[in-house]
């Protein structure tokens, strides 16, 4: 069997609506069947043959047919390229927001951590998936959720404060040390933020070293968060 054929045997096994990033697949399925120009050309041909579709520079889905014509890809088919299993990544940005009701906004674009990229970025439609080497257990996500909040925390457009203040304790209750050193050696935080974070755990009584990690020379410029009566009753 030739490079070209195992290649199209390979894809035709895959199930529609199937998306996969050429970059990866290559590394993970063919690097030692073929070199990599050959195996785009492959790939390139299929779409010619409407086998293949393609989403974006180098990422390619499998068709899936309807009455009305070929049917794209949904955001999950997507995302599940990227992130196979929920310690690959997460989301962040305006959909983090949402999924804990801090705001009802709506971002045209979604952005993700991801530690399956064989880059530094990925866009595909309205998409982008940053690479992150951590594993992204219960613990990481729980506590870089916090922190993406806490970093955008006044750029979030039509913030719920109640359900900041819900979430940030449920948070903190499960906050750890050794899970913050091991998120900081992948993802940086601005030290404000860490500042933020330290007032946050402070507020509602939870220990913590956090201010280790900041100068006790320095002024850091912190969102004014804690202005409403309603907080007594959630400590």
């Amino acid at each position: 069997m030739s490079a070209s054929q195992r290649i199209e045997e390979t894809v035709s096994t895959y199930r529609h609506s199937t998306v996969f990033d050429a970059s990866t697949e290559y590394t993970k399925r063919f690097q030692h069947t073929t070199n990599e120009a050959n195996y785009y050309k492959v790939l390139e041909r299929l779409v010619k043959r409407d086998v293949l579709g393609k989403l974006d520079k180098g990422v390619y889905y499998i068709p899936k047919r309807s009455q009305y014509g070929t049917l794209l890809p949904r955001d999950e088919h997507i995302v599940k390229a990227f992130m196979p299993k929920p310690t690959d990544g997460m989301e962040i940005g305006y959909g983090l927001y949402q999924k804990h009701g801090l705001t009802t906004q709506v971002a045209k674009r979604r952005v993700f951590y991801t530690n399956q990229l064989n880059q530094n970025q990925k866009r595909v439609s309205h998409m982008v998936f940053h690479r992150k080497d951590i594993r992204f257990t219960k613990p990481v996500k729980q506590l870089v959720e916090l922190l993406e909040v806490l970093q955008h925390f006044s750029l979030i457009e039509d913030l719920n404060y109640p359900s900041f203040m819900t979430f940030a304790q449920r948070v903190a209750k499960t906050y750890n040390d050794a899970t913050l050193a091991t998120i900081l050696k992948t993802i940086n935080h601005k030290k404000s933020t860490l500042a933020f974070l330290a007032e946050v755990l402070d507020a509602f009584g939870i220990p913590h070293c956090v201010q280790e990690r900041l100068s006790t020379l320095s002024q850091y410029r912190i969102p004014k968060w804690r202005h409403r009566d309603d907080f007594t009753s959630l400590t």
